[in-house]
Parts: structure tokens; C-alpha cells; sequence
């Protein structure tokens, strides 16, 4: 995915966190433009990127899903200190 930058939405993240620490996302759900609950199954991550945004921590990763019938691409990022969860479309 090219660098660009994205509006963020916050999301309910159901990850699995390995041996190494790192979290890695499994499925999520977030609000749609109409207000509906959207789940989102079946994430392949391509990249995971540990960065610092603000000084802050973060995991960024570069991922790809079939959301509303359309595969898509798309960043989640994980902020380690206050254990938040993002997407980016």
C-alpha cells in the first residue's frame, strides 16, 4: 500500500497475541457511514510495521479483507500504551 494518509476509525479488535508479544488481528467491527455494525472475518496481513506515531508506539498493518462483497485493502493500527485500535480504508 503507498503511503498516504487515511481517516481512522476506531474498531473493537479480537486479536491473537503469540509468544513474541505482538498482537496480530484476527477480526473486527466497526460503524459504517449508516450507523450499522460491520464485522470483518478472514484478515490477511501482508506487513506489520512497529512505528512511533506522536511518540507513541504503534504496530501499523498492512492488510486485505472481503468487506461488503469487495475485496479491500486497508491499515489497522494497534497503539501499544493506550491498547487502541484503528482502521484506515
Amino acid at each position: 500500500m503507498e503511503e498516504k494518509e487515511y481517516a481512522k476509525r476506531r474498531i473493537a479488535c479480537s486479536a491473537w497475541f503469540p509468544a513474541n508479544g505482538k498482537p496480530f488481528p484476527r477480526l473486527f467491527k466497526f460503524k459504517d457511514d449508516n450507523g450499522e455494525i460491520q464485522t470483518v472475518k478472514n484478515i490477511s496481513v501482508h506487513r506489520i510495521e512497529t512505528k512511533n506515531q506522536l511518540s507513541c508506539p504503534v504496530n501499523e498493518y498492512d492488510c486485505r479483507a472481503i468487506i461488503g462483497g469487495l475485496m479491500r485493502e486497508f491499515k489497522i493500527v494497534y497503539r501499544l500504551k493506550s491498547a487502541e485500535w484503528y482502521v484506515s480504508f
